[in-house]
């Protein structure tokens, strides 16, 4: 994925440097894989709710998500059942415990389920797969828990403690390895933290890449 938006840019936009790299989530995968593929090809780089590296309880939600796509497949379902199924999943980690006894009581839970069917609903189960194993294989690190490659680019890594999709821990311990700024958004909205308190959040990183 990483080689192809560097292909796009330097073949076809005949940009060979940038300011920032900036991504959510997957798209913060894949901006620490910009560091250790590409270091020198931009000036900062801001990973938000991304990891480095799966840890064990990453890889045994991804697996799962599959495993499950994989046995509804063999069983004859639908790619739209799949989907209305791992849309219910996604919600098991997506957001907190907290947040669902805070924030959606018995009546709203119905609609809530409705809602992210529908987002899942134009997904196809396979390219979904394609997806987990891309970050099931993810890795950026090198024995020593290091980035696999020295970049001179400016690093700000976000992320939210109470994050069950992507855990922040390595993130968080990779930023202290390297002298990294880390920014930690309090909110009990798990991996929409950073959605909860966007505000907040767009003032720190656009402080980051102004200064």
């Amino acid at each position: 994925m990483v080689n192809s938006q560097y292909r796009l840019l330097t073949e076809n936009l005949g940009i060979e440097h940038v300011h920032a790299v900036v991504g959510i989530s997957m798209g913060g995968m894949q901006t620490f894989r910009w560091l250790a593929m590409y270091p020198d090809f931009m000036d900062k780089a801001v990973p938000v709710d991304g990891s480095p590296r799966m840890n064990t309880f990453d890889l045994v939600q991804w697996q799962t998500h599959k495993d499950i796509i994989r046995a509804l497949q063999s069983s004859g379902h639908s790619n739209g059942d799949i989907m209305d199924v791992m849309a219910s999943v996604n919600l098991l980690t997506l957001y907190t415990p907290d947040y669902f006894v805070e924030n959606v009581d018995r009546e709203r839970l119905s609609g809530m389920i409705t809602e992210s069917e529908q987002q899942y609903v134009s997904l196809a189960a396979d390219d979904y797969v394609a997806q987990l194993e891309a970050m099931i294989d993810h890795d950026v690190l090198d024995a020593n828990g290091d980035l696999t490659a020295n970049s001179s680019a400016e690093v700000l890594v976000v992320g939210v403690p109470s994050d069950h999709m992507v855990n922040p821990v390595p993130g968080k311990r990779l930023a202290k390895r390297m002298s990294a700024d880390y920014y930690e958004v309090d909110s009990n909205c798990g991996h929409i933290g950073t959605t909860c308190e966007a505000e907040a959040v767009a003032r720190r990183v656009n402080e980051f890449l102004a200064r």
